[in-house]
């Protein structure tokens, strides 16, 4: 009895302490400091490589990627040409830039054909866009993988409608080992299928590879992972609201408010993109950047004027360039200065 009294306060100052660091968490607005002055489509994805920008579902038909120059504010050239052909694309469900001895690249991963092509950016910027990709590699038919990302020559990590939340493989995407738990739901007695996308979101990796960011649209969670190799351990997960929903015939509706969007590593912070927007139907948009330390403690909070879809950060310039779906489709730029120090 006495240790059961003991546990529980135990537990209790945890939870206090952390409504406590909630609580001391000040929020204050983040103003847009510029804005791109490019023609863009409808993207929800997008990648930051030096001073290129990459962004999906472009305006120039018929292709699906374009490469924005953020630095002369300007379209350079769109690439990746929608079709079923050779060296074409039906649906591109994420990026991936990477460097690799020195050189630069970009994969894009197409989860209906099943494949992962990788292409030089120097042959791209050389080409303004007319090469071809260097590597092309395929799946198993059978495979059901949303995104895959490069953790190094020889090793990649994907996720998507598998059976656990994380799987490994190797240079030839043959499956090495398969972990990590899915966040628990209001009701456990669904299937592996149903549980895998309810739990659908996305992965943001560190700018060296040795952490994962996760989150999932439909809960209040943000996951810190660390990779080692084919192996992978949570740092801390912090969580506003859990994951409820309910199941009409083959869709969920979510009980919660939706939650982190996106994510982003700068120094030795995380900052996520948070909605608390009613599911409604339609896509989501968030207008709070929560900044979170190492320990996954919450710093400061920040509201946003405009609604994002997501976002990536520059650390060369300290700019976070984020879509804006306020009226047209955008891209806007938020200065760090005094926002993480």
């Amino acid at each position: 009895m006495r240790y059961c009294i003991l546990l529980i306060l135990c537990l209790s100052f945890f939870s206090c302490k952390n409504k406590n660091l909630e609580k001391r968490a000040q929020t204050s607005f983040w103003e847009v400091s510029d804005s791109l002055d490019v023609e863009i489509g409808t993207p929800m994805l997008m990648q930051l490589s030096d001073n290129l920008l990459f962004v999906d579902r472009s305006f120039s038909a018929p292709y699906m990627i374009d490469a924005i120059d953020i630095r002369k504010n300007k379209l350079l050239y769109s690439f990746a040409k929608k079709g079923q052909g050779p060296n074409e694309f039906i649906q591109i469900t994420n990026i991936d830039v990477f460097q690799s001895n020195n050189h630069r690249y970009i994969q894009l991963f197409d989860n209906i054909q099943r494949k992962i092509s990788v292409y030089s950016i120097d042959s791209l910027n050389h080409s303004l866009g007319k090469c071809l990709p260097i590597i092309e590699k395929k799946l198993d038919e059978n495979t059901r993988y949303l995104e895959i990302y490069r953790i190094n020559d020889s090793s990649y990590i994907a996720t998507g409608r598998t059976k656990q939340k994380f799987t490994f493989m190797d240079e030839k995407l043959d499956k090495v080992i398969s972990c990590g738990n899915y966040l628990q739901e209001n009701n456990t007695n669904v299937d592996s299928m149903t549980r895998s996308k309810a739990n659908y979101g996305r992965l943001y990796l560190s700018p060296n590879r040795t952490q994962l960011a996760s989150v999932v649209f439909m809960a209040g969670v943000m996951e810190l992972y660390n990779i080692n190799d084919d192996t992978i351990q949570k740092k801390w997960d912090y969580s506003l609201h859990s994951l409820k929903y309910n199941i009409q015939e083959k869709s969920l509706l979510p009980l919660n408010p939706m939650g982190y969007l996106a994510a982003g590593f700068v120094n030795n912070y995380l900052i996520g993109l948070y909605s608390g927007e009613e599911k409604k139907g339609g896509t989501s948009y968030g207008n709070e950047f929560h900044i979170f330390d190492h320990n996954g403690n919450i710093k400061r909070k920040y509201l946003l004027s405009s609604k994002i879809l997501n976002f990536c950060i520059d650390k060369n310039t300290n700019s976070i360039y984020a879509i804006s779906y306020r009226e047209d489709p955008k891209i806007l730029i938020y200065k760090i200065d005094e926002q993480i120090k």
